[in-house]
């Protein structure tokens, strides 16, 4: 006898603003590996302007190039359609030099999410 079990969950709305952001480092023409200090910087033009704000994080961990933040959208000038870029620097983890900065900066688009679809109640295969 084969049992299964299944375990429902209640699904929840999107709590907070925060967003994550992946990018790709290289160094040199081959993935980065190690912990890097990550400085990112928010603008409302693609070259240019003014910055809009920054932060950096430290000891990140980079993985076959790959690194992960989880960025706040809670700031009052992160408002819905508005064009915002992000300027990466970077420099390895516990080093005095400056950052390098990363060009070009990259635009933060807005990603589907949805716990439900508007018509799931509606679908013939759910009701039957």
């Amino acid at each position: 006898m084969i049992l299964f079990v299944f375990q429902l969950f209640e699904a929840q709305a999107q709590e907070g603003a925060a967003f994550t952001f992946q990018g790709s480092l290289k160094d040199g023409n081959v993935p980065a590996n190690g912990n890097y200090d990550i400085k990112l910087e928010y603008f409302d033009v693609g070259i240019g302007g003014t910055s809009l704000g920054s932060f950096t994080d430290s000891n990140v961990p980079v993985i076959n190039g790959i690194f992960t933040e989880v960025l706040n959208g809670s700031t009052s000038w992160m408002t819905p359609g508005r064009n915002l870029f992000i300027e990466i620097s970077v420099r390895p983890s516990g080093s005095s030099s400056p950052h390098t900065t990363l060009a070009p900066r990259q635009r933060i688009t807005s990603a589907p999410y949805a716990i439900t679809s508007l018509r799931s109640s509606d679908s013939p295969r759910l009701n039957r």
